[in-house]
């Protein structure tokens, strides 16, 4: 047996066994060479090994110097041969990636060295047989080792390599030469981020949930892979910047903010003046402050931004169909112009306005200050864009009638008809329920004569005139009020007979409806309440028909 110097010689300080693969650890006294030893047959013993020779410190069995049937098994002092130590390959395969997490190193059972050297003498103990003739393993010390002022790690004295481990609760990734990784690194298609000294904490550490680097927030998962496309933290939803490209950093992965376009929609993340934060809104009004003139846009339930007509609380609002900016003031929407309310103090603001119509007699005929009341009474309610017209044809009536909401026609009337005058109070023609009527001229124009359903927006017509709803004397027994439900207006308020004051019902009509009142409800009350007034009984032969449950009030 070749015996090594005395001056190299390692006192044995302990033995653990690996339950794992049945081998024995040996640890020495200066930390340094340890060897692994199996089991196996004792027919190998002699071929293998030599007898132990030396007493180790107070124990009985000899001396731990063991050699291969070929050389020896340690390499002679490089102190003195000024040989450099032998490279030591030990394989790590199991650390390749962290994800998913690897399995805890196997656990050391320390047994006594009075019942490992009674195992040795006794021939129970072995070098590893594998027939391979691979070198016996030599292990030494576990830990970080300072490098050239780079740090490396070596596990039972070997560097890992190209490798990820799993060091005191956090990943690391070595290199090819060993060396610690840090800043931004690119494994198997991913991204992952290794703390740097400059942002502090751990340095080298995988990153694991939010980082802002370079003025963008990143997210990492649960394995350190940076996140893009959608993505769901909490309660929330977040949407990351694509990432294709990128050498050194990631080209995406940034967080967004504000108003984005995600595929063929708009959404908004993040209040604005809140930078960090990037959770998409849902079900919100969103005032963008950090755009010019501070828009409005409205984030719906899967965190789209509206488009077109939207219904919301109860109050119609229209948002641009290509910058989805909430629409104010005077807008034409597919050749209709609508009111939308610009005051940005109102609860109201960019809300639709109620559209109203007047078709008046002539100037002077009628109370001009009565008519000037009505007009403010139905802004009150939200009828904010009232048009008023003293001497417009039948057709141009006709033609206006779908595009407001309330119609409040004046004039003189009888059953199946109404009457349209010049300034001298000559009819211009008539609006005849049905166009079949004996009297209908190329003059006239017909409510039949109109597409289905293109009065449905409107929520009331006020037939402010004589026999407006009178249907015992109407040709084929169809009123002007019928005709009217007919192509969709939701209620009618029409006089069977003659009317005298209807300028006087509708303002109290109005005011009543202003109390939170039906139509039916304010019908019957501004029949009191002009009556209390003037004496005048206008509710004797007054229809109310159609939807009249309906409460009439802005916002809708």
């Amino acid at each position: 047996m070749e015996i090594r110097r005395k001056k190299s010689v390692d006192i044995l300080k302990k033995v653990c066994y690996n339950k794992a693969n049945k081998a024995y650890i040996l640890f020495c006294e200066k930390g340094g060479f340890l060897g692994q030893f199996a089991m196996s047959k004792t027919e190998r013993m002699e071929k293998m090994y030599r007898p132990l020779k030396k007493v180790i410190g107070l124990f009985a069995a000899s001396a731990l110097f063991l050699t291969t049937l070929s050389a020896p098994v340690f390499a002679e002092d490089p102190s003195e041969t000024g040989a450099e130590e032998p490279a030591v390959s030990i394989s790590i395969n199991d650390f390749t990636e962290p994800h998913p997490l690897p399995t805890p190193d196997p656990d050391y059972e320390e047994i006594s060295l009075e019942e490992y050297l009674e195992r040795l003498a006794n021939g129970e103990i072995f070098e590893d047989p594998s027939g391979d003739e691979k070198e016996l393993a030599l292990y030494a010390s576990t830990g970080w080792e300072q490098v050239s002022g780079k740090w490396k790690y070596k596990v039972d004295g070997v560097y890992v390599v190209n490798a990820w481990k799993f060091i005191n609760n956090n990943w690391y990734y070595f290199d090819g030469s060993g060396y610690m990784k840090t800043g931004w690194f690119r494994d198997q298609g991913n991204w992952y981020y290794l703390t740097t000294a400059a942002d502090g904490g751990t340095e080298g550490a995988m990153t694991i949930g939010w980082k802002k680097l370079s003025g963008h927030w990143y997210y990492f998962n649960g394995s350190g892979v940076m996140q893009t496309d959608w993505v769901t933290i909490g309660e929330n939803r977040y949407y990351f910047s694509p990432s294709e490209s990128g050498t050194s950093s990631p080209s995406g992965g940034h967080m967004y903010h504000g108003m984005r376009m995600v595929g063929p929609k708009y959404y908004y993340f993040g209040f604005p003046g809140q930078q960090d934060s990037g959770a998409m809104i849902v079900n919100n009004w969103v005032k963008d402050s950090e755009q010019t003139g501070t828009p409005w846009y409205y984030a719906e339930e899967d965190g789209a931004l509206a488009s077109g007509w939207r219904v919301i609380n109860n109050r119609d609002y229209y948002f641009d169909t290509s910058t989805r900016k909430m629409r104010t003031g005077q807008v034409t929407i597919s050749g209709t112009t609508y009111y939308f309310n610009n005051d940005s103090t109102s609860a109201t603001y960019g809300s639709a306005y109620n559209q109203s119509y007047f078709s008046v007699t002539p100037l002077g005929t009628h109370d001009t200050d009565v008519r000037t009341k009505i007009i403010k009474e139905a802004k009150t309610l939200g009828y904010q864009r009232p048009y008023t017209a003293a001497c417009i044809t039948p057709q141009t009536l006709l033609q206006r009638m779908p595009n407001y909401n309330l119609l409040m026609i004046h004039g003189h009337g009888n059953a199946g008809l109404i009457a349209c005058h010049d300034t001298n109070e000559k009819a211009y023609g008539y609006l005849y329920a049905v166009s079949s009527n004996p009297g209908y001229t190329s003059n006239d124009a017909a409510i039949e004569n109109l597409q289905a359903q293109s009065l449905s927006q409107v929520e009331l017509a006020i037939l402010m005139c004589c026999n407006g709803s009178d249907k015992e004397n109407a040709y084929n027994n169809i009123s002007v009020a019928d005709s009217l439900r007919s192509k969709g207006v939701k209620a009618t308020q029409g006089w069977k007979y003659t009317i005298s004051n209807a300028n006087g019902y509708a303002l109290f009509f109005l005011k009543e409806l202003e109390s939170g009142n039906t139509i039916m409800e304010a019908a019957l009350n501004a029949i009191k309440d002009l009556k209390n007034q003037t004496g005048a009984d206008e509710g004797f032969n007054l229809l109310v028909e159609g939807e009249t449950n309906q409460i009439l009030s802005f916002p809708r």
